[in-house]
C-alpha cells in the first residue's frame, strides 16, 4: 500500500438548484495488488456556492471518503 495525497483538487458540484466549488487536497492510499484507491479525510474548503437552500456555505470543510477500483492496473510506489 502506498500512502499519499491528491493535491490541487478543484471540483464543481451541481444538483437541482445548487452549485458549489470545493478546493483543497485529500489523503489517499493505493494498493497495487487490488487496484484500490481509497480516500480518507481531507483538507477541502467550499469556495463558492449558488443556491443550495443553505445546505452548503462558503468556508465549510467537507470530507471525501471513498473506495475506487482502477479499471486498468497502475503500479504506484512511494518517492523517498
Amino acid at each position: 500500500m502506498t500512502a499519499g495525497r491528491i493535491a490541487s483538487v478543484n471540483a464543481r458540484l451541481s444538483g437541482p438548484s445548487c452549485t458549489a466549488t470545493v478546493t483543497g487536497s485529500v489523503n489517499a492510499t493505493y494498493t497495487n495488488s487490488t487496484k484500490k484507491l481509497q480516500t480518507t479525510g481531507s483538507n477541502l474548503t467550499v469556495t463558492a456556492v449558488s443556491g443550495c437552500l443553505g445546505l452548503l456555505s462558503v468556508g465549510q470543510h467537507p470530507t471525501f471518503n471513498g473506495s475506487y477500483t482502477a479499471s486498468t492496473g497502475q503500479t504506484i510506489t512511494a518517492v523517498p
